[in-house]
């Protein structure tokens, strides 16, 4: 299998022109254009991610064919907190199943915008592609699912760690912020520019149509779908055809943050870099032997990373297909096999700790019994008028719910609903759900079992 390609371009260039870092101090109002553009004090540059088939598919993407899908609704978002505004290039406009790859597009935006209800206003911006050729024109390796392009800023060590330490907001930034390094390991730290500003800093986005990045760039980053992989945009995607929506989802979290200094020109480590260890209290950055991500100091092991170099070195370790955990960010993709990112899985408490905040958690149900069981989530209101309850039943469109809660503050608070009326031997599904000024937020599916 082809070597996984990675790059960094640090240049800055508008309009042809290479922009020093003595501009980038303030505002500059470019001529011809009405609004003043916000410049960034720190160096911009762009990063490249592909997420790759797994080398048994022994895919022949020349002779690949999508499956024509029926649109399925998407749900409403939320006007605050996390907001990701997609742009559709007219390679998925023009394209006869565009309805259907649109609606599979807004249903990961979704996702996350559901996951996650940060404080502040969290607008990233990025452009979808569906194409056999990456944003410069040159065409896809094989293997190649999808790339995506994004914005990275190199921020100096201290001022992107006294940032992230100071937006600690959930349980897991609390545990996480305990493990980090109290002298710097890279003289900067490179954020993507959505993370940037996930943290507070002015990281804005600067990526153009065409992959460059420079003064006024309108996207945090740019993916792009291979059109001659087998894709299939509704599920469950049958054995025959990748998950469109799992792979949109992996190239969303490079977009938003994740993804590690290994592979990659320099020394300057990457936000998830921070949570990268071989065992108990003993960091590791090498490309061979075991790493994985933790945030208690490597106490925990939440998910091996990848140490496959045809694979990015930030994704997580892969099986052979098909994989007992294909999780979103695994490095190789399998045939038929989906998943999304969650509040508990390892993407989801990872781009918590890098910067995001989730809305709320579900927790391990407690006293189940015959017919009966003790519900437990949590949730921040972040201040805002929020009321909480719980849905349950046996399989994942639930059918009952507990009654509402009211919740307030800007802290997380432990919430808990007691069930009856199960039956016995069956295995239940919940999760919390809030309603946060008026937006719904989801919280992960857990299950119990009664005796």
């Amino acid at each position: 299998m082809r070597r996984r390609r990675s790059s960094i371009r640090p240049a800055i260039v508008f309009g042809g022109v290479a922009i020093g870092l003595a501009a980038l101090g303030g505002e500059i109002n470019l001529s011809g254009e009405n609004a003043t553009l916000n410049v960034s004090p720190f160096l911009p540059g762009a990063a490249m991610h592909e997420t790759r088939a797994d080398s048994q598919a022994a895919l022949q993407f020349s002779n690949a064919n999508e499956i024509p899908s029926q649109i399925e609704a998407v749900p409403s978002a939320p006007a605050t907190g996390l907001m990701i505004h997609a742009t559709f290039d007219s390679s998925i406009t023009a394209n006869p199943n565009a309805a259907a790859i649109e609606a599979m597009i807004n249903r990961a935006i979704a996702i996350y915008e559901a996951l996650f209800a940060d404080s502040l206003p969290i607008p990233i911006q990025i452009r979808f592609r569906y194409a056999t050729t990456d944003v410069h024109g040159t065409p896809l390796p094989p293997g190649v699912l999808a790339q995506s392009n994004s914005v990275i800023y190199t921020v100096p060590w201290n001022a992107y760690i006294n940032a992230l330490r100071n937006d600690h907001h959930t349980t897991n930034d609390t545990t996480a912020n305990a493990s980090l390094p109290v002298s710097a390991l890279s003289t900067n730290l490179v954020p993507r520019s959505a993370d940037g500003r996930a943290v507070g800093l002015n990281t804005p986005p600067a990526m153009f149509a065409n992959g460059t990045v420079g003064v006024g760039g309108p996207y945090d980053g740019i993916i792009t779908l291979n059109s001659a992989a087998p894709f299939q945009f509704t599920r469950p995607a049958n054995g025959t055809h990748f998950d469109a929506l799992r792979t949109t989802e992996h190239e969303m979290d490079e977009v938003m943050g994740l993804g590690s200094r290994l592979g990659h020109v320099g020394n300057n480590l990457r936000p998830q870099d921070l949570f990268s260890w071989s065992s108990a209290n003993h960091r590791s950055l090498s490309p061979s032997g075991t790493r994985y991500f933790s945030i208690n100091a490597g106490v925990t092991n939440i998910v091996n990373f990848n140490q496959n170099p045809n694979g990015d070195f930030g994704d997580w370790l892969s099986t052979a297909c098909p994989q007992a955990r294909p999780f979103v960010q695994n490095a190789f993709s399998c045939l038929g096999q989906s998943s999304d990112v969650a509040a508990t899985s390892p993407e989801g408490i990872n781009l918590d700790v890098v910067g995001y905040d989730l809305a709320m958690f579900t927790t391990p149900a407690t006293n189940v019994l015959n017919f009966s069981a003790v519900l437990h989530g949590s949730v921040n209101p972040h201040g805002l008028p929020t009321t909480v309850h719980f849905q349950y039943g046996t399989t994942i469109s639930y059918g009952h719910n507990t009654p509402s809660q009211s919740k307030a503050g800007t802290t997380y608070q432990n919430v808990s609903a007691n069930i009856s009326g199960l039956s016995s031997s069956t295995t239940y599904h919940f999760r919390i759900v809030a309603i946060i000024s008026g937006h719904t937020f989801y919280g992960s599916d857990r299950t119990f079992t009664t005796p």
